[in-house]
């Protein structure tokens, strides 16, 4: 399966400010799903790596800041990828071990 992956960067009021999991240089625009019922969920990048808002409401509650997302057509709403982000964290600590063993 193919999903298109997001990271929460951060929390402004209603609204998840997110970003695609896998940014890169050549990366189409994303389309971020999920206008369902009046709910906000949108994107507004013109370029690989932008932003994008997405309504709180859309997204699982066990979801924060540096968590991964991906949006569930068949519930209307983005869920939380555990193993995703428990994979990212790890890799981040990894890099950061580098950094401070120069």
């Amino acid at each position: 399966m193919n999903k298109q992956q997001f990271v929460i960067d951060r929390f402004e009021g209603a609204f998840a400010v997110c970003e695609p999991f896998e940014t890169h240089a050549g990366c189409e625009p994303i389309d971020a799903p999920g206008d369902l019922s009046g709910r906000r969920a949108y994107a507004t990048a013109e370029k690989p790596g932008a932003h994008i808002n997405i309504s709180r409401e859309m997204i699982d509650k066990r979801a924060g800041e540096g968590a991964i997302i991906y949006y569930c057509e068949c519930m209307g709403r983005y869920l939380y990828d555990e193993d995703a982000t428990r994979r990212r964290a790890l890799y981040i600590n990894e890099l950061a071990k580098g950094i401070w063993k120069s």
